[in-house]
């Protein structure tokens, strides 16, 4: 066995004063605690950014296919989308895709009337059952009416209920009037989608707008998860038709999206910050054990002991204490972050931040790079610190503890 490590077993096991023995665990809970803030903060700002990209690409498709002149708008020409798809379907054959119309509308239920979008979607009989959408009412019953889904904030403005029975308006260009049937009722939580939308079947609204069979306004892409939706859309702006181009759903949200992309700078600045808590926790750890054995330092000093000696030693004591601030940390984090993952006990207001609780996300890489990144710089700290050893003067730390 090395001298080095036979001299660190005998110092660890040796008793140390109560005071030495206080502030070394208040080190390692101070560590712990900085640990727990990191996979704390990194779980559920990445599980928040998540969550909110989950319910707008699951509502809108992670990809746009529309018309090269047309903005983004309610209003456009169509396009024949059987014709896109096709295309799309043969270069990518996992790909699911939707064709979508818009009409802009006022719902009347009562005394009620509200503006909204009525958006046509291709897929109306199977769209509450895709990823990351919620049916919170539904009426199945035989109708004859046109079937009509609104959101939970439509339904609330209007009094509405699934089974009941609205009036929708429209200028094309004259006044128009149909009547719809409440088919059911969704919860997307999002103000830029339950302010904006009601449902219906595209084939519905083809024949108000005096559409051909196929022709939409665009077509939303829901690639699988091993298929980016940046590569997607690199890889159809050369497949596509020269009038049709691609773009990310990201670019209808700007604002919401730029606004998930701050959380980004949070975690860094608590992690630069949960960083030097630590750093400055193991350095103070250092001092204190030095201090505590000065006087067998001075002796190791005198008997001819290197720096590089001491500095072995007394690097293996405190690292044994920031393994053991890690490991706290990290077991306590994990446990948290499982029975909130499984339980969902914090709850959250959803109609200020979206979620009806707060999620959680297990990123293991990540956490992985933090506590490499936490516990490099602590020890860098620790090693700077050892320089210390070099200006230790034995006649003075003799003469200090006489």
């Amino acid at each position: 066995m090395s001298p080095w490590r036979l001299i660190t077993r005998r110092l660890s096991t040796r008793s140390i004063s109560p005071a030495t023995r206080t502030v070394v665990r208040l080190g390692v809970a101070g560590i712990a605690l900085a640990v727990f803030g990191v996979w704390v903060s990194v779980s559920i700002g990445r599980g928040y950014q998540q969550a909110i990209r989950n319910k707008v690409f699951g509502f809108s498709g992670q990809v746009q296919i529309l018309p090269v002149q047309m903005q983004y708008s309610y209003a456009g020409e169509p396009f024949d989308g059987r014709a896109a798809a096709d295309s799309i379907r043969r270069a990518f054959p996992q790909v699911r895709i939707e064709g979508y119309a818009y009409q802009p509308v006022m719902l009347h239920h009562g005394q009620l009337t509200e503006g909204a979008v009525l958006k046509g979607v291709s897929d109306f009989s199977g769209w509450a059952r895709q990823p990351h959408r919620t049916l919170i009412a539904a009426d199945t019953g035989p109708s004859s009416l046109p079937p009509l889904l609104l959101s939970k904030t439509l339904a609330r403005r209007l009094n509405a209920r699934a089974g009941d029975s609205l009036l929708v308006f429209w200028t094309d260009p004259r006044l128009r009037v149909r009547r719809f049937r409440v088919a059911g009722i969704y919860r997307a939580a999002l103000e830029e989608i339950e302010e904006v939308f009601a449902l219906t079947p595209i084939e519905v609204l083809r024949p108000l707008k005096g559409w051909d069979d196929g022709a939409v306004h665009g077509l939303s892409l829901f690639p699988p998860p091993d298929i980016p939706p940046d590569t997607l859309t690199r890889h159809l702006e050369n497949r596509l038709p020269y009038y049709l181009h691609a773009f990310p759903t990201e670019a209808l949200y700007p604002q919401l999206f730029e606004w998930l992309r701050l959380l980004d700078t949070n975690i860094r600045i608590l992690l630069a910050l949960m960083t030097v808590v630590a750093v400055v926790t193991i350095v103070v750890i250092f001092f204190v054990l030095v201090i505590e054995r000065g006087f067998l330092i001075a002796m190791w000093k005198i008997m001819g002991a290197p720096a590089s000696f001491l500095r072995r030693i007394f690097l293996i004591l405190t690292g044994r204490v920031l393994a053991g601030g890690l490991f706290l940390g990290s077991a306590a984090a994990l446990m948290v972050l499982t029975l909130q993952h499984y339980t969902h006990l914090v709850r959250l207001p959803e109609e200020i931040y979206y979620l009806p609780h707060l999620p959680v996300a297990f990123v293991w890489l990540e956490w992985a790079a933090y506590l490499g990144l936490m516990a490099g710089m602590a020890l860098l700290g620790l090693w700077l610190a050892s320089v210390y050893f070099r200006w230790v003067r034995p006649r003075t730390v003799v003469r200090a503890e006489r």
